[in-house]
């Protein structure tokens, strides 16, 4: 476990494994990077190639108010 998540940071954010676990089933692992602060991880990062990506990005924060920031913050530490 701790190899791959070693990998997984060392690939970067957006970086996947699936792993076959040879009983039929398959586990998945993904580095999505930082969800908040500096160098986060957002749509354009996951979709590239999707024009609304750019839009989305840019306006993101927009109305992201001290309010909504303390209710982001509760659902990342039940996470």
């Amino acid at each position: 476990m701790k190899d791959i998540l070693k990998a997984l940071q060392k690939a970067g954010k957006n970086s996947s494994v699936v792993i076959n676990n040879g009983d039929g089933t398959y586990t998945l692992g993904i580095n999505l990077g930082k969800m908040k602060g500096e160098g986060i991880t957002t749509y354009h990062d996951l979709r590239p190639t999707d024009d609304y990506a750019e839009f989305g990005d840019t306006y993101q924060e927009i109305d992201r108010t001290p309010e909504v920031n303390k209710q982001v913050s509760k659902i990342f530490k039940k996470i």
